[in-house]
């Protein structure tokens, strides 16, 4: 079983969701990671707007791999427009942890908030498409 404190730091400059359950959530963005837990942006908190937070209580909000638009898919792969099978094919039509990615690829799906791990799936982390 996938563990959200695994993954956190991947996600960091990510929105989030964090709260207990049965109360009222609140949106932010991953700052900051530690073995501790993680520094949220609240907007709510003035002057500071940071609060630490129990990983367990966060919920990254991501993207599937199934919504990157053309643009996004020519900045990252420069493959996206190839005649032979390529980057759009595999994007569109497979599990994303089936892919290979090359470093810098894989670091501009983190950036723009891509689920690569399954964690939508895994109750992990929540579907951007679906709010």
């Amino acid at each position: 079983m996938k563990d959200i404190k695994d993954f956190l730091h991947l996600y960091v400059n990510s929105e989030c969701e964090f709260g207990y359950e049965g109360r009222d959530k609140k949106r932010g963005t991953i700052e900051f990671c530690d073995t501790f837990g993680a520094n949220v942006f609240d907007p709510s908190l003035i002057p500071t707007g940071f609060r630490k937070v129990n990983p367990d209580l966060i919920k990254p909000i991501l993207r599937p791999l199934s919504s990157m638009t053309e643009e996004e898919g020519m900045e990252i792969f420069e493959d996206w427009n190839s005649d032979s099978p390529n980057s759009r094919d595999v994007i569109k039509n497979n599990d994303p942890l089936e892919l290979t990615f090359l470093p810098s690829e894989f670091q501009k799906l983190l950036s723009k908030g891509f689920d690569l791990f399954g964690l939508c799936e895994e109750g992990l982390a929540i579907d951007k498409t679906k709010l």
